[in-house]
């Protein structure tokens, strides 16, 4: 009977020893057969303190500057012969403008006015001969002698203006054309516009602004204006000269007129693009894309050690490509993660493969 238990016990065994899988190579330990860590590739910035601006950006155009806008204008009923100007055309004082005749009635009233002085004058000479005779009175003789006093004027004011010869118009002041009101051989009534000028040159820009942006510019604040069209153009700095007080109902927005030097070569009516400085501050500056929300807070990735520290940090001023960002733990020179950040975790194995 123990013979029989002693080989079952041995036949146990052996099939417990052969129910175990065999291990290649022989015996192994857990930590052989771990996944390495995973590594990420960034590329990074090294942490650097700068001057950061905040700007608002509106669009304008180049106007004249108010007072600066001169009419010129005919002094009598005339038919335009010539036109020697056209707009946008720069010209100097005393420079001709255009070539005026008088017109048909223009002339007509001429000789009515010369034919009143002549009859006036003979009623003078009349009523003086009267009175020598003592046929009249000196208030008939006064009455007489105003009357013919205004007819020579009137007869004076036309010749002032012109009249009856062919008359040329000529620059009051030197400047830019802004208009030319009249075509050569059309007739054009006494005191109508010939010519707008721009009395040298002087043109600001004229933009708007969201009314609620308002409040943080101020008349002097420097502003740098630039044609649309034009990009490759070097930018003018200026200043606000005026914020209007009242918002335009057509558009919703505040007018706020910008001075800009005579030299700035911008061209009336050009098409502007304004950009006004409301803030600037200097502290440490990193592109827009290193920089995570994560947890209801901020925070950039640095570099140390090959691998990823996360930094809480707060931000200051904000631009399209660049942030501030405020920090107590990072320091000059820090290299900032700025591309593959949005795959890393706190302590996460880094290869860095470029420098920016």
């Amino acid at each position: 009977m123990k013979r029989v238990v002693l080989v079952a016990s041995v036949c146990c065994l052996l099939a417990c020893d052969h129910s175990q899988p065999a291990k290649p190579g022989g015996s192994s330990t857990p930590a052989a057969n771990a996944a390495p860590a995973p590594t990420a590739d960034v590329k990074v910035t090294p942490l650097a303190k700068k001057s950061i601006h905040e700007r608002l950006t509106a669009y304008g155009s180049v106007t004249p500057v108010p007072g600066a806008l001169v009419t010129q204008g005919v002094d009598f009923e005339s038919r335009i012969r010539s036109v020697f100007v056209s707009e946008g055309e720069t010209v100097a004082a005393g420079e001709r403008l255009a070539t005026l005749e008088p017109s048909a009635d223009a002339l007509l009233q001429y000789n009515q006015t010369e034919d009143q002085v002549e009859l006036r004058q003979k009623a003078y000479d009349q009523v003086k001969k009267r009175l020598e005779l003592k046929l009249t009175t000196n208030d008939q003789v006064l009455q007489a002698e105003q009357a013919l006093s205004g007819a020579r004027e009137n007869l004076e004011s036309l010749k002032k203006r012109g009249l009856p010869d062919t008359a040329e118009i000529r620059s009051e002041r030197s400047g830019l054309i802004r208009r030319v009101l009249v075509e050569q051989g059309t007739v054009s009534p006494s005191g109508s516009p010939l010519v707008e000028i721009i009395a040298d040159g002087l043109v600001e820009v004229r933009t708007a602004f969201e009314p609620e942006d308002i409040d943080r510019i101020r008349p002097g604040k420097p502003v740098v204006v630039q044609p649309v069209n034009s990009p490759q153009d070097r930018p003018v700095n200026g200043q606000v000269r005026k914020i209007s007080e009242s918002v335009d109902p057509s558009t919703r927005l505040a007018d706020v007129f910008v001075s800009i030097p005579r030299s700035s070569g911008l061209m009336l009516g050009e098409f502007i693009e304004v950009q006004v400085t409301v803030k600037s501050s200097s502290g440490f500056v990193v592109p827009r894309q290193s920089v995570l929300q994560r947890d209801g807070g901020f925070s950039v990735f640095a570099v140390r050690d090959g691998k990823a520290i996360r930094h809480k940090v707060r931000l200051g001023i904000e631009t399209d490509t660049e942030t501030e960002i405020y920090s107590d733990t990072l320091s000059a020179g820090d290299p900032i993660v700025i591309l593959g950040n949005y795959e890393l975790r706190q302590g996460m194995a880094v290869k860095v493969t470029a420098t920016q």
